[in-house]
């Protein structure tokens, strides 16, 4: 029977030995958290700005022209729109980019949300994909809570408003707390 041969050196490390699932992929160098908060921030930004700035922007013929007309017209928000008209010049050249000024907004401000680090695509994907998110979350909610009484009064059974519906007697505040 022959003998085992021994490795020599350390063993080699896994390339996807940090991946949870291990399938490769680029990880995500940016929060979708992040990615909605900024898209918000830009959506009130540019529906303050949107309505003084729209024509001037949509006639723009460079990106220039798009930080002029952003500096021009969108005083309070000149300096963090005016950083961003590269890709606000790129995006209203888009195909897919909407008819109406509402939807414009929605569609520039949720492209630019994940700028550097996402796409215009990917961006508009992750803020769809939590907003979603947010309303499954949030569908249902408290309508009423009840609580179970013994009154002075000798009613026992359900507490109507956080009192005795026979006698009107209000639950304290202490009772509410009680030991855990």
């Amino acid at each position: 029977m022959p003998k085992r041969k021994k490795t020599r050196g350390k063993r080699k490390i896994r390339l996807d030995s940090g991946s949870a699932k291990g399938h490769g992929g680029r990880r995500a160098s940016i929060t979708a958290s992040t990615v909605v908060g900024r898209a918000d921030n830009l959506r009130i930004a540019l529906a303050h700005v949107w309505p003084r700035a729209e024509k001037a922007v949509m006639k723009a013929k460079s990106p220039a022209k798009v930080a002029r007309a952003l500096r021009v017209h969108g005083e309070p928000f000149a300096g963090m729109l005016g950083r961003r008209a590269k890709s606000i010049f790129d995006l209203i050249h888009d195909e897919d980019f909407p008819k109406r000024a509402k939807t414009r907004v929605q569609f520039i401000a949720d492209s630019l949300g994940g700028r550097p680090e996402l796409a215009f695509r990917s961006s508009r994907d992750v803020c769809d994909r939590e907003r979603k998110a947010q309303q499954r979350k949030t569908r249902h909610h408290i309508l009423r809570r009840e609580f179970y009484i013994v009154c002075s009064c000798r009613y026992k059974g359900p507490a109507k408003n956080d009192a005795c519906p026979k006698c009107g007697a209000e639950i304290p505040v202490g009772a509410l707390i009680g030991p855990f």
